[in-house]
């Protein structure tokens, strides 16, 4: 089965590297881990008598209570990482650079960035999943492993990114913050969430705050791709111009001084993104500024290196 939406050959720089998230992972290389989460993830298996050293916190106290024997519980651990993708699809992710011709929308720079992830994920036989958050509603994709399940999860990949003319009518059916509050809440088993997303529907950053500490609360790793494209990071409007909003449609703006403009809103969207940035460091979540100018293959190699 082919699928055109990575470089074969972004993947073939990026085979060897280790996808590993600092918490949850000691070490973790293709086809073997060696996880410091003893009994994290792991079912009961038997018993064994117990013997002096044991740790007796896996002592059974239920049949020693009962028979007055001391027993040591054994688990079988399941070494196999989960790893979520959670993209946010929403109409501001659907633009790219200006002018957009032949540049990735930040949607579709996303969505391979996912589609990598989850390419080295299946390397590793480690479980993916997906979750999307549109116009049209979440879709996603349980977290599997295999081949087979790593092409589907590329379909709900692929139905991501489409280029969509501005101010289209189309508001996404949730915010980020309400998306991970529902996404997270089905999850079944811990592992590292990776989000992708502009966060322009998002004011402040306290107001995700809760939902992350949340998560991190819980014990997932995180990571967060701050996806942007260039433009919106340099603001290169200077003449008068039309701005018209993704998020809220029928929203817009004319501008007549540009330079004014220009410099009243880097200062705000420097802030802003910062805000971003410390917040998430200030609670473990690693985060990753991704232009949509910048190599796929530089973001990932960086991104695989640090997390």
């Amino acid at each position: 089965m082919e699928t055109n939406i990575f470089d074969p050959a972004v993947l073939a720089r990026l085979e060897n590297l280790t996808l590993r998230a600092r918490t949850i992972l000691g070490s973790l290389a293709v086809g073997e881990h060696a996880s410091r989460m003893r009994g994290f993830s792991a079912e009961f298996a038997d018993h064994r008598p117990w013997e002096p050293g044991d740790d007796p916190k896996f002592m059974d106290w239920r049949v020693y209570a009962r028979t007055g024997r001391r027993f040591l519980k054994r688990f079988t651990e399941d070494a196999n990482q989960t790893y979520y993708f959670l993209l946010d699809d929403s109409p501001s992710m659907r633009r790219g650079d200006s002018p957009p011709e032949g540049n990735l929308t930040k949607s579709e720079y996303a969505q391979c960035l996912g589609a990598i992830l989850g390419f080295l994920a299946t390397q590793q036989k480690d479980r993916f999943g997906v979750s999307v958050l549109a116009p049209e509603g979440v879709r996603g994709k349980e977290p599997g492993t295999g081949e087979g399940h790593f092409f589907k999860c590329l379909e709900v990949l692929e139905g991501s990114g489409s280029r969509r003319p501005p101010g289209g009518g189309e508001a996404a059916s949730d915010d980020v913050k309400t998306f991970l509050e529902k996404t997270v809440g089905t999850f079944s088993r811990r592992g590292a969430i990776f989000l992708a997303s502009d966060f322009f529907d998002v004011r402040t950053f306290s107001d995700i705050l809760p939902i992350l500490r949340l998560i991190r609360s819980e014990r997932y790793e995180m990571a967060v791709f701050h996806t942007l494209a260039p433009d919106e990071l340099t603001f290169p409007f200077t003449s008068a111009t039309r701005f018209v909003s993704l998020e809220s449609p029928g929203v817009s703006l004319t501008s007549r001084d540009g330079e004014a403009l220009r410099t009243a809103y880097l200062e705000r969207f420097t802030a802003w993104r910062e805000e971003f940035r410390e917040g998430c460091e200030r609670l473990g979540i690693f985060y990753h500024l991704a232009r949509t100018d910048e190599p796929l293959d530089k973001v990932l190699t960086e991104f695989l290196r640090r997390f």
